[in-house]
């Protein structure tokens, strides 16, 4: 069975929560593509959303 996971491109940090939120509706999961050693934002919604 595929995976269906979301890429979120070209930015590395979201920018704006209401399309993370709307994403999380359809997508299972997401990505982002990072290069080594990139400071990652973590918005509250980021952390909340990623918590098991």
């Amino acid at each position: 069975m595929l995976q269906r996971i979301g890429l979120y491109y070209p930015y590395v940090n979201f920018r704006d929560e209401r399309w993370l939120k709307t994403a999380a509706l359809y997508w299972p999961q997401m990505a982002r593509i990072v290069r080594e050693g990139c400071l990652l934002g973590a918005p509250q919604l980021v952390r909340m959303l990623t918590a098991t």
